[in-house]
């Protein structure tokens, strides 16, 4: 093989001191750049949350002040200081009106009434006050205990207190500062590691402005906006929602092979605190530029039930031992059921037991101290807690959420699936893993996924691979909206004056802008012939969206009239015997 060389004479050029200065400027702020370029995937759940950060090409899971990889969802305002996670949860024994936990379902709610607020739990053991903020929002209420010195003289202490109603704070506010102590963790974690890295050197860690945040894929357009306005007190410079299930899937398609065919179709059970998610995703081969082929997943349809949760297991657990405390100190028992404190202690104490009898078939769930000094064992075996699961009617719940999943990705036989993953965490339930599979067979209930972090990782995947800034894996991503319709409705802004040919003010127009089933990040070009403003009216499911008023066609309109004249007497002059359409050349909106 012949090589051409090179005719140009090389010569040798002394850079000037500027411009080498420069080059060292740009360099370095190359290198700032990409030391700074860290994404956070945030999957925050209503019970724990988890971050994965990418950094310097790796995908970690960022660990809380105890070295935890994951952080309870709770605020603590107990206190001058605010404190979160396990320091919030130590803090709501002692007063739980001031610590909130389980909030999310609040973002985006609308309610008619202060009463029909709630969180969806019970009350004795989440004495939680809602309502509305001074700028009509709706908000958790801090109760706050006050002296009453209204009456007291000069130099008197008071001995009576008095309970008043304290600050309330938005849901988006508590939910903003979350993510802000999430954001807060992945810059110090990234610190620790600069200044590992530097030998004991104190190094600032890269600062976290970019976030993969996940959202139910349930969520209505109204939670989707709380998430990111609580992004935006964050601190968070650009927020990509993303929803739960869809990032476990992602996560999945970084080892997922194809052997025996092009196409796999995976089921995903997302078993959380508060409620469970079935998703229907198949994947297959995608040819991208390059002749490079990437997985493809296509998300087809979703469905989700309240009925099946993590934290609702614990509620049982609660109330069974409740109910054998009381039968064992029937004096005790009226005082007991008023106590946040021994409720407080109950919940933790559930929660442990259920993780226990997820690898043991007995145990002894026992609370030193419960109430009044008295401390409280009773043996508990995991055939009772699948009784309670049964009678709480969880098995046939979640049967069904997986046949409605099914129906919505138009999937027609369960035998059609390849294999099932089981994610969220309550995961470790026996009882709920059983249904699953019983479901699914002969089909393969898989454990590829680490349950509990395969969604924070699949959001920081996701975020990655949008970013130019990191080499990862690349993949195609089709999302659908499963829960929701989405319409529009037009009519006369100024109904007296829309009366133009024909036109009245009876005039409307409805339009479905995207079904149940439709993929995610489309877009609609309505085109409309008419004479005056209107007003434009956006429904999700029949609920009032927003509400756009659309102006100037009316001014707009005497100037298209003299266009139109204009263009009709120039055609004239030049053919008298032209014949023209009588129809209105109307503006088109």
């Amino acid at each position: 093989m012949a090589t051409v060389l090179s005719t140009i004479p090389r010569t040798r050029r002394r850079l000037s001191p500027r411009l080498v200065l420069c080059l060292l400027v740009l360099l370095l702020h190359s290198a700032v750049l990409a030391a700074g370029a860290n994404i956070l995937g945030i999957d925050i759940g209503n019970q724990y949350f988890k971050v994965a950060v990418v950094k310097r090409g790796k995908f970690e899971i960022v660990h809380n002040l105890h070295s935890k990889r994951k952080t309870p969802t709770a605020i603590s305002f107990a206190e001058d200081v605010r404190s979160y996670g396990d320091d919030a949860v130590a803090q709501f024994a002692k007063k739980p009106e001031q610590v909130p936990m389980y909030f999310l379902p609040l973002l985006g709610a609308n309610f008619t009434s202060e009463e029909d607020m709630t969180i969806g739990l019970p009350k004795n053991y989440y004495p939680y006050k809602l309502g509305y903020d001074a700028d009509g929002r709706k908000a958790v209420a801090f109760t706050t205990i006050t002296p009453d010195t209204s009456s007291l003289a000069p130099g008197e202490e008071a001995d009576e207190k008095e309970e008043k109603f304290g600050t309330g704070m938005a849901s988006e506010e508590v939910t903003g500062h979350l993510l802000a102590f999430a954001r807060h963790l992945a810059e110090l974690s990234d610190e620790d590691h600069m200044s590992a890295k530097g030998k004991g050197k104190v190094a600032r860690g890269a600062q976290a402005s970019e976030a993969v945040i996940t959202v139910p894929s349930w969520a209505s357009q109204r939670y989707r906006q709380a998430v990111l306005d609580a992004a935006e007190i964050a601190g968070f410079a650009r927020t990509t929602l993303v929803h739960e299930t869809t990032a476990a899937a992602v996560q999945r398609a970084v080892d997922v092979k194809f052997e025996n065919s092009d196409s796999l179709l995976t089921l995903f059970v997302n078993i959380g605190a508060m409620q469970t998610e079935v998703c229907v995703v198949r994947y297959t081969k995608h040819v991208a530029a390059g002749n490079v082929t990437v997985p493809h997943v296509h998300v087809l349809g979703c469905a989700h039930t309240g009925k099946v949760a993590g934290h609702k297991i614990d509620l049982l657990i609660a109330d069974r031992m409740a109910e054998t405390f009381c039968e064992k100190n029937r004096k005790l028992c009226e005082g007991f059921r008023k106590s946040t404190r021994a409720s407080a202690k109950l919940l933790k104490a559930a929660n442990n037991a259920k993780h226990v009898l997820s690898a043991n078939k007995e145990m002894v769930f026992q609370i030193e101290s419960l109430y009044e000094d008295t401390d409280f064992k009773t043996p508990l075996a995991r055939s009772e807690l699948d009784e309670m699961i049964g009678k709480a009617g969880m098995e046939t719940a979640l049967q069904s959420t997986i046949q409605q999943a099914l129906v919505n990705s138009n999937v027609s036989s369960i035998s059609e699936v390849t294999e099932a993953e089981v994610v969220g965490g309550g995961w470790r339930v026996p009882r709920l893993h059983k249904v699953v599979a019983d479901i699914v067979t002969p089909a393969e209930l898989g454990q590829h996924l680490n349950g509990e972090e395969a969604i924070a990782f699949g959001a920081a995947m996701i975020g990655a691979n949008s970013s130019k800034s990191f080499r990862v894996r690349k993949m195609w991503l089709t999302d659908t909206n499963s829960e929701h319709e989405y319409k529009m409705a037009l009519s006369p802004l100024n109904p007296e004056g829309a009366s133009v040919e024909g036109m009245n003010a009876d005039w409307q127009r409805a339009q479905v802008l995207a079904s149940k089933g439709h993929k995610l990040s489309w877009k609609k070009a309505v085109k409309l012939h008419v004479p005056f403003d209107l007003k434009l009216s956006i429904f999700e499911d029949d609920n009032l969206l927003e509400t756009i008023d659309i102006t100037g066609v009316e001014d707009a309109l005497p100037k298209q009239q003299q266009k139109r004249k204009e263009i009709v007497d120039g055609a004239l002059a030049a053919d008298p015997n032209l014949e023209l359409p009588s129809l209105a050349d109307l503006p088109t909106v």
